[in-house]
């Protein structure tokens, strides 16, 4: 929809040139207005937040491995590939097709599969590469 700086609906041209009945005020102009200036700190306490990352790495991978093992009902054994339950981090997961996909390796020795979910995982990976 398009809006004119009078308040009333534009044509949309998109549906054929007019909108009869859709009208907007100048209150519903400046509401959107507001919303844009609201989120400019948003996107400053973003960058802050960016900026505390950099200056202090280690402590926040730290406090992100304490919360994921904290809470493993949400995080660590709620993980599935393809329906097996798989105890792996999504992003160590990601990583790894990230390493394998260059490597293209023949063979993946792991340990300790527990129910096979990661096994399952990796097979995929390998049948996609054309290496299962």
């Amino acid at each position: 929809m398009n809006i004119n700086l009078h308040g009333s609906a534009a044509p949309d041209p998109a549906r054929g040139g007019s909108n009869p009945g859709v009208r907007y005020t100048p209150n519903d102009m400046k509401r959107g207005i507001l919303l844009a200036v609201i989120g400019r700190p948003s996107l400053a306490a973003g960058a802050s937040a960016a900026s505390w990352w950099r200056s202090r790495p280690r402590q926040v991978i730290d406090a992100y491995h304490i919360w994921y093992h904290r809470k493993g009902e949400e995080t660590y054994n709620n993980t599935q590939w393809l329906g097996v339950e798989v105890q792996k981090s999504p992003l160590d997961m990601w990583m790894m097709q990230e390493i394998l996909q260059p490597v293209k390796p023949d063979v993946l020795v792991e340990a300790g599969a527990y129910l096979g979910g990661s096994a399952y995982h990796f097979a995929s990976l390998f049948e996609l590469m054309g290496h299962g």
